[in-house]
This record gives structure tokens, sequence and C-alpha cells, in this order.
């Protein structure tokens, strides 16, 4: 992470069913903030894939065909997903048409996807918050 304490690098959950969508994230992500990306085009391949690994953020779209955004998240914030605690209060971005930046009670932030090129930093902001 650019702004970040630690030189370890970031693990990151990205979920969409765009194949262009996660590859133009995955591409920002490695590139500008040198992060492990772990790609999901669903979200029933997301549950798995945070059954069997440990992520320090994800990021999800809201229509997905088998299983809506906020349906994941519910799921993983429910702590049903994985024992690991840090699992049910990662923070989780979620990549939206529109443009809203709030953070809601469920830790949840909202990031447009017309705005890509400012998400290394949101997540730089997003994960000293959590410090």
């Amino acid at each position: 992470m650019s702004g970040s304490k630690s030189n370890r690098i970031l693990s990151i959950l990205l979920v969409d069913d765009n194949p262009n969508m996660l590859k133009i994230v995955r591409d920002i992500l490695e590139k500008q903030l040198n992060a492990s990306v772990d790609l999901a085009n669903t979200g029933g391949v997301a549950l798995s894939k945070l059954k069997e690994g440990c992520y320090d953020l994800m990021i999800t779209d809201l229509v997905m065909p088998d299983m809506d955004g906020e349906s994941l998240i519910r799921s993983v914030r429910s702590g049903q997903v994985t024992k690991a605690e840090k699992m049910a209060t990662m923070p989780i971005i979620i990549l939206s048409a529109g443009y809203v930046q709030e953070r809601t009670q469920l830790n949840v932030y909202f990031v447009s996807k017309v705005n890509l090129e400012n998400l290394p930093g949101y997540i730089d902001y997003i994960l000293s918050e959590d410090d």
C-alpha cells in the first residue's frame, strides 16, 4: 500500500461477474498497490474463496446473477462464512455505477466505477482507518 506502515502484500478478494471489470480493477490494484488479487466471478465463488483464505479487503459488485452483492456482504458479516473474526469485520468496497461514497454500519464503502483511478488511494484511506 502506498501509505501503509507495513510493507506486507495486501490480499484482496475482487468479486464481479463482468470479466472486463475484473481485469481492469485487478490491473490497477496489482500495479498501484502491489496487491495480491484473488478473483471471483460470482457471489458463490466468493463465499468458497472466503472459506479457504483470509483477505484484508473485499471489493464487490452489487448486481450479479447468482447472488447479489448485498446478500454476499450479509453472509460475510454474519460470521457464517468463516470462523476468523477478522473476516467478519474486514472492510468491503462496493463498486457502484453511481457516485456514492459513504461508510455504513456494516463497514461497507461505496466507490463509483467511473472513478477507478482513485481506488488505490481510497483503499489506503480505508485501511488506515482500521489501524
